[in-house]
């Protein structure tokens, strides 16, 4: 397969986790293109599998994402056949513009854990026209709750139990 990059001058991507919004689940995250007409990637992994595979080489991560809609097209052409092309599936995920994204929207996290959210600019025709850039954040460690219930027994019926659930601390 071909990785196209447009070489010296692309434009930038800018991501940033926005403060206090880690939840055990989620973070949002704000991505801000150069311009806002720029069409460009982005996905999610933990931070471990980043630090493995990409860190030493962050633009690793295109030819990966290629090589993966390449297979898209050989796997897909049966069911999609209008997705003949590698730059056609690449649409497919192509985002556009400044947004804020919440990460849970794309993955399940897992709580106290690392991630990176990583973005490159993309053009329709598969061209590369932004560097790999990365944010990382952290989902947060859960605290066990402090509500009680109490459980009160009204009757023993032939086909079940009828009972009250009264929380003790509202």
């Amino acid at each position: 397969f071909a990785s196209f990059v447009a070489g010296k001058g692309l434009k930038g991507i800018n991501l940033a986790v926005i403060e206090g919004s880690q939840t055990w689940r989620d973070a949002a995250v704000r991505i801000v293109p150069s311009a806002e007409d720029m069409e460009y990637i982005f996905d999610i992994m933990t931070k471990s599998e980043w630090e493995e595979c990409y860190a030493q080489n962050p633009e690793a991560i295109v030819e990966e994402r290629i090589r993966l809609w390449e297979q898209d097209v050989e796997w897909g052409l049966e069911h999609y056949p209008e997705l003949d092309t590698w730059q056609k599936y690449m649409q497919c995920y192509q985002s556009c513009g400044s947004r804020t994204i919440y990460v849970s929207e794309y993955r399940n996290l897992r709580w106290d854990s690392d991630y990176v959210l990583y973005a490159f600019g993309m053009n329709d025709e598969g061209y590369q026209t932004a560097d790999v850039v990365t944010t990382e954040f952290s989902t947060t460690k859960p605290v066990a709750s402090e509500n009680s219930f109490e459980i009160e027994i009204n009757a023993v019926i032939s086909t079940g139990v009828k009972f009250t659930i009264t929380p003790t601390n509202t």
